[in-house]
C-alpha cells in the first residue's frame, strides 16, 4: 500500500463530515445564542420570589402616596394641608442659587386686611398650617411683618413659621419677634464666613446678619414667654455641615448657643427654578438638580396640595417654586377679592392641576422642579 495516498484517501472519506458541520454551525451559533438567552431568562425567574415578597411594600408605599390624591377627590381632604401668605415678593439679598433675581413681577405688599381675609378662610376650612415664606422675597422686608403674624395668630392656628436670611432681625428686635406668634423660624444664611457670604448672597451684610445671628440665640434661652418653640439654621453651602461648624465665626457666635431647639443642617443641593439657574452661577461644591432626577412623577406632588396667597392678593396651588421665564404661571387659580380659597381649592382648574400628574402628563412648572415629593 503507497503510505503517501492514506491522508488523501482518509481525507476524502471524511469529506462529506466535514460538509455537514459546515452546514450545521451557523445553527449550532443560534443554538447557543438560544441557550445564553434561555439561561438569562431563567435567572431572571429566579429572581421573581424575592421580588414578589417586594410587592407588598411596594403597593402599600403606592397606597399611601396616592392616599391625599383619592381624599382630595372624594372631598375627604376638606382643607389644604397649609396656607402660605408672600407678605412680600421684595429681598434685600441676591442669593447666587435664587431666581429672584428674574422675578418679572411689580414689588408689593400683600395688605393685613388680605392677611386676616385668608386667615379666617383658611381656618374656617379647618386648616392648622401657615407658612409665611414668600415664593422670591423676604419677610422682613415688610414693616408690618409682626402686626400681621399677630393677626395670624388670635385665628389659633397650630404652627406658623418662615424663612428668613436674618439681615433685618434687628429692626423688630429678636425677643419680639420671638414673641410675635410664630412657632417656628428658619434661618437661611450662607457658611458664616464673610468672603463666602459676600459670594454666595451678594451684598455687604454679613456681620450685621452674623450679629442678629448670635442675638437671636441669646434671647431664644432667656425669653420665657416665646412662642417660637424651635429655630433651624440652614447653611445654603458649597461644603458640608461638618466643615460650616468647624469656621472660626460659627464657633463663636452660634456653637456656644446650640441646644435641643435650635437644629443645624447645610444644604449643597439646589433646585435650577425650571432652568433658571444654571451650573455656573453656584460655586464649587453645589450641585444643580433637574426635575428629570425624580422620575416619572406619575403621584401628585403633595405641595399641589398646598395653596398661597401672593403679595398681589393672587392665589396659586404649591408655595414652593415658579417658574420665572413662563409668559403665564400655570399654578395661579384667581384672586382673593374675587373667590375663596375653598372655591379656589375645588376649582376646575386646581383639580386639573392634581390630575396632570395622574395622567403622566404634569404641568411644565412641576415637570422641571427638583423638589417634587409625594409627602403631603
Amino acid at each position: 500500500m503507497d503510505i503517501s495516498l492514506a491522508p488523501r484517501s482518509r481525507a476524502k472519506r471524511l469529506a462529506p463530515f466535514w460538509v455537514v458541520g459546515y452546514q450545521l454551525a451557523p445553527w449550532g451559533i443560534e443554538k447557543m445564542q438560544w441557550l445564553s438567552r434561555l439561561k438569562r431568562r431563567l435567572g431572571r425567574l429566579r429572581q421573581w420570589p424575592g421580588r414578589l415578597k417586594q410587592w407588598p411594600g411596594h403597593l402599600k408605599k403606592l397606597a399611601r402616596d396616592m392616599r391625599p390624591t383619592v381624599d382630595y377627590f372624594t372631598g375627604r381632604m376638606t382643607a389644604p394641608g397649609w396656607l402660605y401668605l408672600e407678605f412680600v415678593n421684595t429681598c434685600n439679598a441676591d442669593c447666587i442659587f435664587c431666581a429672584y433675581r428674574y422675578d418679572p413681577r411689580p414689588k408689593l405688599t400683600l395688605s393685613l386686611q388680605r392677611v386676616v381675609e385668608a386667615a379666617k378662610q383658611f381656618r374656617a376650612l379647618g386648616g392648622r398650617n401657615i407658612g409665611l415664606s414668600p415664593v422670591l422675597g423676604e419677610t422682613f422686608v415688610d414693616r408690618d411683618a409682626l402686626t400681621k403674624i399677630a393677626a395670624l395668630k388670635e385665628e389659633g392656628f397650630d404652627w406658623i413659621h418662615t424663612y428668613t436670611n436674618a439681615s433685618l432681625l434687628h429692626k423688630f428686635g429678636a425677643k419680639e419677634v420671638l414673641r410675635s406668634g410664630l412657632t417656628n423660624l428658619r434661618l437661611s444664611l450662607p457658611p458664616l464666613d464673610e468672603a463666602l457670604y459676600r459670594k454666595i448672597y451678594q451684598n455687604n451684610n454679613y456681620r450685621r446678619v452674623r450679629d442678629n445671628v448670635r442675638d437671636l440665640l441669646i434671647a431664644f434661652d432667656s425669653t420665657e414667654d416665646k412662642t417660637v418653640k424651635d429655630i433651624s439654621i440652614e447653611f445654603r453651602s458649597d461644603r458640608p455641615l461638618e466643615a460650616c461648624q468647624a469656621l472660626p465665626d460659627y464657633l463663636e457666635y452660634v456653637a456656644p448657643h446650640i441646644n435641643d431647639h435650635v437644629q443645624v443642617g447645610a444644604m449643597t443641593v439646589f433646585d435650577s427654578w425650571s432652568g433658571t439657574i444654571k451650573p455656573d452661577d453656584l460655586l464649587p461644591g453645589m450641585t444643580l438638580l433637574s426635575g428629570d432626577s425624580k422620575g416619572s412623577k406619575r403621584v401628585p406632588c403633595g405641595r399641589i396640595f398646598t395653596l398661597q396667597v401672593l403679595s398681589d392678593g393672587h392665589i396659586r396651588q404649591c408655595g414652593c417654586r415658579v417658574d420665572t421665564t413662563a409668559e403665564k404661571d400655570e399654578l395661579t387659580i384667581g384672586h382673593i377679592d374675587e373667590m375663596s380659597l375653598e372655591e379656589a381649592f375645588r376649582s376646575k382648574r386646581a383639580r386639573a392641576n392634581v390630575a396632570s400628574f395622574v395622567a403622566g402628563k404634569p404641568l411644565d412648572v412641576c415637570k422641571k422642579c427638583a423638589w417634587y415629593s409625594p409627602e403631603v
